[in-house]
């Protein structure tokens, strides 16, 4: 009887691990420490062992497929969702999806977190076999929407190139940002595919929202198991989408036998990969970067203006506005001081190459920000990294239009 181990990778691995074991017989869910993973593994030589990743730590991105040659496509990967990316490339690691589909998909993860899980499990004599990210697990309908939900987490499957993981109380809001996501029947196109509304929740469901919201699509909800576990018994029943394989190029898994061998070729493909895109990357910089000193010295002249309307002159817009903010830092409260919440937007979207700030406003002790982004999986991976540095984040707003998200987001300091 054959039986598979999966890992649960949501979170750090600080605290108790959460892993299951499949068989025909069900699924048995444990909690405990890596060795009792390691242990668990040895007890069967035949298991093999699958990392399971959050969708709040993989972002899917799709693109049309520019060609199927593998090698190209791993070279343009920085430049062709460059305006998606939050982190700097050469710290993600680019998982590619079939190259047979008619859509590029690829699933993104920070590199550091990927190697923290391998050398966890290379430290009590682990190899895994596979690593996947939940929001590619779900059973998604034919021709409807997929969501799982409890109280503070959402998976949601919408279609074959596009699923996302976000805060529940955001769930709404994303979800209306959608196509199809009509508001009346009378403004549903009768080409469009979507239906249903499955939500399959862990825990109290209000459903008026969902029904309200979307009053073209049938809404269903179902009680069913935590996260993990649903995930999990859904690997056999998910029947329309093949889960990106993250375990590729320098995480390929790499087993036990003739691993000696294969450490020269493996070692050479990193070192090309490394230099190839490397190149590429300095290549792409050195032609851009006259056009953008120049834009932003610009900009900089025009923020000063806008921020500063009663200076009569601009002499350098700079060494001005370092002034104007040390009289403003001299009284900021450092806990939810302007300073600090723009310390924190310079930290968490470095050189904001996929964000737009349109608008910053502080009053009292928030600072509400305007900006324009790709997708909403970057407004959420924002909100995100803002909360680990410590402060408190609401969406006011989030709407796409004309591919665009336009959102509005209050950031406050921690209670």
């Amino acid at each position: 009887m054959s039986q598979q181990l999966y890992i649960d990778a949501f979170g750090d691995l600080s605290g108790p691990l959460n892993w299951a074991i499949k068989s025909e017989l069900g699924t048995a869910v444990y909690t405990g420490s890596m060795a009792d993973v390691a242990e668990a593994m040895s007890e069967d030589e035949t298991r093999t062992l699958t990392l399971v990743f959050s969708g709040l730590d993989v972002s899917l991105l799709s693109a049309d497929m520019p060609t199927r040659n593998q090698q190209k496509i791993t070279q343009a990967l920085p430049f062709l969702f460059e305006e998606q990316l939050i982190d700097e490339p050469e710290d993600l690691h680019f998982a590619i999806g079939p190259l047979k589909s008619e859509r590029l998909q690829v699933a993104v993860i920070t590199k550091a977190k990927l190697r923290e899980w391998l050398d966890a499990l290379t430290a009590v004599g682990v190899t895994p076999d596979s690593a996947v990210v939940d929001t590619q697990l779900l059973n998604r309908q034919a021709s409807g929407w997929s969501v799982w939900c409890d109280e503070t987490t959402a998976l949601v499957s919408i279609d074959a190139n596009n699923s996302f993981a976000c805060d529940r109380d955001q769930l709404v809001a994303l979800l209306m940002t959608q196509p199809y996501a009509a508001n009346t029947p009378e403004e549903t196109d009768e080409n469009d595919s979507v239906e249903t509304l499955r939500i399959d929740h862990h825990g109290e469901l209000d459903l008026f929202p969902f029904t309200s919201n979307f009053p073209t699509l049938k809404v269903t909800e179902h009680s069913v198991s935590p996260r993990f576990q649903y995930v999990v018994e859904q690997t056999k029943a998910q029947k329309h989408t093949t889960p990106i394989e993250l375990l590729q190029a320098e995480f390929s898994a790499v087993k036990k036998t003739g691993l000696s061998n294969r450490l020269p070729a493996i070692a050479a493909s990193v070192a090309l990969l490394i230099v190839v895109g490397y190149s590429s990357l300095l290549w792409y910089q050195n032609s851009q970067l006259q056009t953008e000193q120049t834009q932003l010295q610009n900009a900089m002249v025009s923020l000063y203006k806008e921020t500063f309307p009663n200076s009569k002159r601009v002499v350098d817009a700079k060494v001005q506005m370092q002034g104007h903010l040390k009289k403003i830092g001299s009284a900021d409260d450092q806990k939810g001081g302007l300073l600090n919440y723009l310390k924190t937007l310079a930290e968490v979207s470095p050189r904001n190459r996929n964000i737009e700030i349109k608008q910053l406003r502080f009053q009292k002790d928030s600072l509400e920000l305007k900006f324009e982004t790709e997708s909403l999986q970057i407004v959420e991976q924002l909100r995100n990294r803002i909360h680990k540095k410590g402060l408190t984040t609401k969406v006011l707003s989030a709407n796409k239009d004309s591919g665009r998200v336009k959102a509005r987001l209050k950031i406050g300091a921690a209670s």
